[in-house]
């Protein structure tokens, strides 16, 4: 059973990163409104899963329903077929925030200066004549930041705050979508109808994207991202009231802070650090993102274990929004200070 999960999580995590990519290289102007439609798959997906696996688990059985899922799925593959990346462009690009930073040549030429700087310096000819080579783990973590472009965390301060601000974010989302049906049922909500508020959420998450990449044009991207956290916030507070039509208002208006918070974070990252660094960006912040999604359930369920209630758990995810609303708030005042995302 690990097996299968651990490569459908590494598929969907290696098709996202180039599919936001390219879709950025062909898009600017409207960047927002195309990442806003791509990504409704997502919502379409929330809202289908239930009364789909349902349905094939009654007609096929679980491996039916596995086979079939895995069919579904292999579309992404006909996708990936038919994309072709618009490299003139980019390469335009990259040109172009080069010479902004006073580097007319090259990538490949700086780094060829800089093997042959590194080469022709004392320190390293004097390392040689002595028989010295630097420490594993130093040597080690260095190949780590070069790899995995960690330098870019401390290159534009904006985007730690906004892999903050996701953390949060994955965290009590995960979180939320899991312990939605329990709260609910605990409540005395039955169980049929419990089960529809997953439904909603999908529903006002697809009717969010596009508005969202609509109002963008009018709207700054970081005050959108942080509409989003303050309203995922107050959705979740909303269902400790406990009824039903206040569990139905806060799937609604999860949905909408969800449609809006997956359409504007893409926008956000290419503002932040560049179109030619956004490949390497969306992954770390999707990896960063990754690790607490699936620490954030387990977590979570620790805590119930101990509090044994929901109520408590659903003020600690409000407690977790908050914390990253107050991240985003910080962006303008590290956009002052901070040494901004350099080229090669």
């Amino acid at each position: 059973f690990l097996l299968p999960l651990f490569f459908q999580g590494a598929g969907t995590g290696i098709a996202y990163t180039p599919a936001v990519v390219i879709v950025a290289q062909y898009f600017k102007k409207y960047y927002s409104v195309v990442i806003a439609l791509v990504t409704t798959g997502d919502s379409i997906g929330i809202m289908m899963f239930g009364p789909l696996m349902q349905m094939l688990l009654d007609a096929y059985g679980w491996r039916g329903t596995l086979l079939v899922t895995g069919a579904i799925t292999a579309n992404i593959c006909l996708a990936g077929a038919v994309c072709r990346s618009n490299r003139r462009p980019l390469q335009a690009t990259e040109n172009r925030q080069v010479n902004k930073h006073g580097n007319p040549e090259g990538e490949l030429q700086t780094i060829s200066r800089r093997i042959q700087a590194s080469t022709n310096s004392p320190v390293t000819t004097e390392q040689s004549a002595e028989g010295r080579s630097p420490h594993c783990v130093v040597v080690c973590l260095s190949g780590a930041v070069k790899v995995f472009r960690l330098k870019l965390l401390w290159q534009s301060y904006r985007f730690s705050a906004l892999c903050f601000a996701q953390c949060a974010f994955v965290f009590s989302l995960g979180c939320y979508l899991v312990y939605l049906i329990p709260r609910a049922t605990s409540s005395g909500i039955p169980a049929q109808e419990a089960s529809f508020l997953l439904s909603v959420v999908g529903i006002s998450g697809l009717v969010g994207r596009p508005f969202c990449g609509l109002i963008n044009h009018k709207v700054s991207s970081e005050i959108i991202f942080d509409a989003s956290m303050f309203t995922s916030a107050c959705a979740v507070l909303v269902a400790q009231f406990g009824t039903y039509g206040y569990f139905m208002f806060s799937a609604a208006l999860f949905g909408l802070a969800i449609g809006f918070q997956r359409t504007i974070t893409p926008v956000l990252v290419r503002e932040y650090v560049g179109l030619a660094n956004l490949g390497s960006a969306v992954g770390l912040y999707s990896g960063i993102g990754g690790v607490v999604d699936l620490i954030g359930p387990i977590l979570a369920g620790a805590i119930y274990d101990v509090t044994e209630s929901y109520t408590v758990l659903f003020y600690i995810f409000a407690g977790v929004f908050a914390l990253g609303f107050l991240a985003m708030l910080l962006a303008p005042l590290l956009k002052r200070i901070e040494p901004g995302v350099r080229e090669g």
